[in-house]
């Protein structure tokens, strides 16, 4: 690993993105490297946040991305739509599309829920504080309290939210398993 300052050019001949050491995309204007999301007008670039002065990240080659280091999939499936365009086939991929139903209101959509829970979370404790749940008794209470949120989700009970309680804690779950398997 190498770490770079906020003014260090990219050391790798034409990459221009990498992640900082917290996960979140950086990118090269010509400047300095900005993390979260590259805008299409570079002019933006100079007055645009979040900005973190320093040597705030480490980055290995093989963690590059470069316009040359990805591939487009095709599963030799096309789909014609009107005016002679074609897509790839959808079969097998997973449909993000279809988790909001369509006539739900989105302050009433689950998801949306759910992300108020993480939200309220992150100002109790912080932002992405269930990220450093990584041991057996981690799991066993985002077990205990997704069952315990189901319960009082089945009864009916009101005074929580108590179903999008239930997704986090499944989340949560899942995640820590991941953990503790050694996937990430």
């Amino acid at each position: 690993m190498r770490n770079f300052t906020d003014e260090a050019e990219p050391p790798f001949g034409e990459r221009i993105q990498m992640r900082a050491a917290d996960g979140w995309p950086l990118t090269w204007t010509g400047k300095r490297w900005h993390s979260g999301l590259g805008l299409a007008d570079p002019s933006l670039h100079e007055a645009w946040p979040p900005y973190v002065p320093g040597p705030y990240f480490e980055i290995t080659e093989e963690e590059y991305v470069t316009a040359s280091s990805f591939t487009t999939k095709d599963s030799g499936e096309r789909t014609e739509f009107e005016g002679g365009g074609q897509r790839d086939s959808e079969t097998g991929k997973p449909r993000f599309d279809l988790l909001l139903p369509v006539r739900v209101p989105y302050e009433d959509q689950l998801l949306t829920r759910v992300a108020a829970l993480m939200g309220r979370g992150a100002e109790k404790y912080e932002d992405r504080n269930w990220e450093k749940f990584s041991d057996q008794a981690a799991l066993d209470r985002a077990r205990s309290s997704a069952f315990r949120h189901f319960m009082q989700w089945f009864n009916g009970e009101t005074d929580e939210d108590h179903a999008a309680a239930v997704v986090f804690n499944l989340k949560a779950a899942e995640y820590v398993k991941g953990r503790l398997a050694g996937r990430w």
